[in-house]
């Protein structure tokens, strides 16, 4: 099988993928800060929100699920009004412009999909 990155993949959503994928005989590895060992899985080290590590984690990847978030909800678990106003983009935006930007590198062959509730059949928004 391929091999599929997730990044957020230590979040609440993102766990629950790598669960997924492992069961259903994916390769896969987890872009984090802190690496945390759980059978089946690869760990690369990195963050979206400066790039560091994330050429490394790309290499050799066939798809990218990106479920990383750095809101303020998803750390909190509850929502604030000034969650509608305010929210941090280093992650969700910058992190992704940053995968997109690799992605397009002309030695690299990966598919993206991005937040999709379909987990058996991930969605790709920019073909290989």
């Amino acid at each position: 099988m391929s091999l599929v990155l997730v990044t957020g993949g230590t979040g609440h959503l993102g766990r629950d993928l790598v669960s997924r994928l492992v069961e259903a005989g994916h390769r896969v590895r987890v872009l984090t800060r802190r690496p945390q060992p759980s059978p089946g899985v690869q760990w690369a080290t990195g963050d979206l929100a400066t790039g560091d590590g994330l050429r490394d984690a790309l290499r050799g990847v066939h798809t990218v699920i990106n479920a990383a978030t750095c809101s303020p909800i998803a750390r909190r678990g509850s929502m604030r009004p000034i969650d509608f106003i305010k929210s941090p983009a280093v992650v969700d935006v910058d992190g992704t412009a940053r995968l997109l930007a690799l992605g397009q590198e002309p030695e690299c062959s990966t598919s993206f999909t991005s937040r999709s509730s379909d987990l058996k059949t991930p969605r790709c928004l920019i073909p290989a």
